[in-house]
């Protein structure tokens, strides 16, 4: 079968030629239309093309006017600058339009695009505007709207933008730089400006901001939107190159999903942003609610100098906490006032987070450490602390005062004294707490505060023996002289309350008669209680014969001994009717004048007579227990009690007997091993006799009150000793006379010299060792030699005015030596009740 050739119409590719053609010339016409008319502005001179057009346009036909005669010239000169223009045009217009297409299609996909196809009409002029071409149909000043990428609502997403755009751009010109800029969210800008100029600087801190706080904040493009940032109040400074660059004095940052109320990561980000956007200046942080205000002061400004004050507070606590845990955040509250120093910090608030700082110890390491750095860097100020609970926080209040202020002595007067105490208690394993319950009101003389009630927490020392007490006791007194301590133990709960009370004055009189404290030391005297004197911490040294009923009295001589002894005697002379007393002297030489008195029933000074003396005490113990059997009563108390109750008894049994007092000096010396057997055969009987009523005398209201300066064991038997409860060693001694006075090392607790006269240690079994200041009693009124303005009342013209109150009369009987002596005899019917208070004596 034949193919048949199927040819082309002449008249068809006629009428193509001629549409492409006037195509092509249409388009020619309107390129250079735009192009002569608006859009050519590379400028030939000062001025752009299209002004040079507009002027030729107007020209032309002026000379065609008014040049008659030389229009050919003027038409030929008109028609060559035309076809410049369409030459030109038709050269310019498709490059641009090429160049156009390129940068469209290089920026489609980072700026999401429409594309381009044949078949959709589009043209890259609707998303692109060149407000600028340069040399080569390159553009110098365009803008890009971008379609519906990251960018659009992103600052943060623009980067990939802006590169791909600079990148589909050719190198600018000599001496510029692309400036990018966005008008709006979906528009940027791109225009060549001077690369030193003052745009192209800010665009480089610009971009620094950019990338740092995107560094920062570790801002992810999933939450990119939320976040941005903006710079503004421009100004200049030199760089260390001299070269002039920008910064902005003010950046301010959305934040985004950052955690703003995070203190610590707030820390981190300053710091984060110090040292990547470096500045001429210092930046001061405000952070809001979701936003931070950066702000640029100079570096020696207040408020930088402010600012690195805390920032090196904070880098030293920090250094100072060890472990996992929260970091410490610093808070300056307050600030000085004084101009010189206006970079001081004068309250802070240190925030340790969930660090567990509970422990005393901790806090007492964290606060000398803070001293030794604080205080390094402004002297003249010492810090007060204050833990403060917030929450599950741990939270501490510094506030800084004044060296010399009364504040600041406390704080160093605490300090000592928990340092001394936990030195000598304290150990690594177990931590002894001191706390300052309430301070005294004044100084001491030394210029040191003192507490006037602390407390220690001794942990796990065990604190329930005496020799603890005893060395804590001595220790605390040692720190200070301005005042004395009364110390109230919890053995039980481990710690101890001190309370400061006046120290123990250097002599104490005797209260004297018709006043409230003689009354009252009178009844305590009439129930078997002794006031001794002035007890260091407060109060006085009392021997209570109802609980303690024997006692040992020692001490060198001139320190005292005599005197303690005068007023156990003065309380039993000046109460006839409920003490009597058996006196014993080996030396005669201190009580030979006691037999004057009419309840001294037995005075003995010889060997034989004191063995007789102590039976006849011993002897009266045993009627008084035999009288007690038969009365159904355990003791003298419920003996008195019961015959109050029942007088009717009195006819059978008798009066209750009064308290009996063995009042034995130098006890030692009538003990000790002699040469005579006869005689050592009876002062045996003695020694049995002594320690039988040392037993039992208790509940018969029969005492011993022995003295001597040496009590050794060898001589006091151990059976005597032990049941000798009370005793008190008067002035210092050395260790082996404590040891034997007072079963302990006490008697040598006294300063090395200006011990004052009746100075003592006590010990009682039930309120263990104290020291006491002993009354003062003188033997004679009169005149004292060592306070010659001092009038005081001699002990025995008190007893001796007391008895003729009580209606007792003295007379005067002859002795074996042939002299005479006083004695006292009841008056019946006379006196006045011994129950009245005293009164006073002229």
């Amino acid at each position: 079968m034949a193919t048949k050739t199927r040819r082309k119409n002449p008249n068809s590719m006629s009428s193509q030629l001629a549409d492409s053609a006037k195509k092509r010339s249409g388009q020619l016409f309107l390129d250079w239309a735009t192009l002569t008319w608006n859009k050519d502005t590379t400028k030939i001179g000062p001025l752009p093309i299209i002004a040079y057009n507009w002027a030729l346009l107007v020209i032309f036909p002026a000379l065609g006017y008014f040049l008659p005669t030389h229009r050919l010239a003027v038409a030929t000169a008109c028609a060559l600058w035309i076809l410049t223009t369409i030459g030109r045009a038709a050269a310019v217009q498709p490059a641009r339009r090429k160049t156009l297409l390129r940068i469209y299609e290089q920026n489609q996909r980072s700026a999401a695009l429409p594309r381009i196809t044949p078949t959709n009409g589009l043209s890259p002029k609707k998303q692109i505007q060149v407000r600028r071409w340069g040399k080569k149909s390159q553009p110098t000043d365009l803008t890009l709207k971008i379609g519906d990428c990251p960018a659009a609502s992103s600052m943060y997403a623009r980067t990939q933008v802006e590169k791909a755009l600079i990148s589909s751009l050719d190198a600018p010109p000599q001496g510029q730089t692309w400036l990018i800029t966005w008008p709006s969210p979906t528009v940027v800008r791109c225009h060549t400006v001077d690369e030193h100029g003052e745009e192209a600087s800010r665009q480089k801190f610009t971009r620094k901001v950019h990338g740092r706080t995107a560094q920062v904040f570790k801002i992810n493009m999933r939450d990119s939107a939320d976040y941005a940032y903006a710079c503004s109040d421009w100004f200049s400074t030199e760089s260390k190159t001299g070269e002039m660059v920008q910064t902005p004095k003010k950046i301010i940052l959305t934040l985004g999903s950052f955690n703003y109320a995070d203190m610590f990561a707030r820390k981190m980000v300053e710091r984060g942003l110090d040292d990547l956007l470096k500045v001429p200046g210092s930046w001061i942080y405000s952070w809001g609610e979701g936003d931070l205000e950066m702000t640029q002061v100079e570096r020696k400004s207040v408020e930088a100098r402010r600012k690195n004050t805390t920032r090196k507070i904070n880098d030293d606590i920090g250094g100072l906490v060890q472990g996992r845990g929260d970091m410490p955040i610093v808070d300056v509250k307050k600030w000085s006032d004084f101009e010189d120093h206006s970079d001081y910090p004068e309250e802070i608030i240190i925030n340790f987070g969930t660090r567990n700082l509970s422990e005393r110890r901790l806090r007492d390491n964290m606060e000398n450490s803070l001293d030794t750095s604080m205080e390094a860097m402004y002297q003249g100020s010492t810090w007060l602390y204050d833990w403060i609970p917030s929450g599950a926080s741990t939270v501490l209040h510094a506030k800084a005062v004044a060296k010399d202020s009364l504040q600041s002595s406390r704080k160093y007067a605490t300090k000592r004294l928990r340092n001394v105490v936990e030195a000598k208690f304290g150990s690594s394993r177990n931590f002894v707490d001191c706390d300052i319950v309430e301070w005294q009101e004044e100084l001491a003389k030394t210029g040191e505060s003192l507490p006037k009630e602390a407390t220690v927490n001794f942990g796990d020392v065990d604190v329930t023996k005496q020799e603890t007490q005893d060395s804590f006791e001595m220790h605390w007194d040692s720190l200070t002289t301005a005042c004395d301590w009364h110390y109230r133990w919890n053995p039980a709960e481990g710690f101890v309350t001190m309370t400061a009370v006046p120290p123990l004055p250097p002599y104490a009189f005797f209260p004297k008669p018709g006043t409230p404290e003689f009354d009252k030391w009178n009844a305590d005297a009439r129930d078997g209680k002794i006031n001794f004197g002035l007890r260091k911490g407060g109060g006085h040294l009392i021997w209570d014969f109802n609980k303690t009923p024997h006692g040992l009295i020692g001490g060198k001589t001139g320190m005292g001994k005599s005197v303690s002894l005068n007023i156990i005697a003065f309380a039993a002379m000046y109460n006839p009717d409920l003490l009597e007393l058996v006196v014993c002297d080996p030396k005669r030489t201190d009580f030979t004048w006691t037999p004057e008195f009419p309840n001294v029933i037995k005075f003995a000074a010889l060997d034989p007579e004191i063995v007789a003396a102590v039976a006849m005490a011993k002897n009266e113990m045993e009627r008084r227990q035999s009288l007690l059997a038969r009365v159904g009563v355990r003791n003298i108390g419920e003996l008195r009690r019961k015959l109050a109750e029942n007088p009717e008894l009195v006819a059978e049994f008798g009066a209750p007997p009064r308290r009996l007092v063995l009042f034995f000096d130098e006890l030692a010396d009538f003990l000790a091993k002699g040469a005579d057997k006869d005689n050592e055969e009876l002062k045996d009987e003695a020694r049995s006799d002594l320690e039988k009523i040392a037993r039992l005398g208790r509940a018969m209201e029969v005492n011993i009150v022995a003295a001597a300066q040496k009590p050794d064991s060898k001589i006091v038997s151990t059976q005597l000793r032990s049941q000798l409860g009370f005793r008190l060693a008067v002035g210092p001694t050395d260790r082996h006379e404590s040891e034997m006075i007072l079963n302990s090392d006490h008697g040598t607790r006294h300063p090395a010299s200006g011990v004052p006269k009746g100075r003592a240690w006590g010990y009682d079994p039930l309120g263990g060792y104290q020291l006491c200041q002993v009354f003062f009693l003188a033997d004679n009124s009169g005149h004292l030699d060592w306070k010659p303005d001092e009038y005081m009342l001699g002990f025995k013209d008190m007893v001796r005015d007391r008895l003729k109150h009580l209606g007792y009369a003295s007379h005067t009987i002859t002795n074996s030596d042939g002299g005479s002596e006083g004695r006292w005899a009841k008056v019946e019917g006379v006196g006045v009740d011994p129950n009245a208070p005293t009164i006073a004596m002229t």
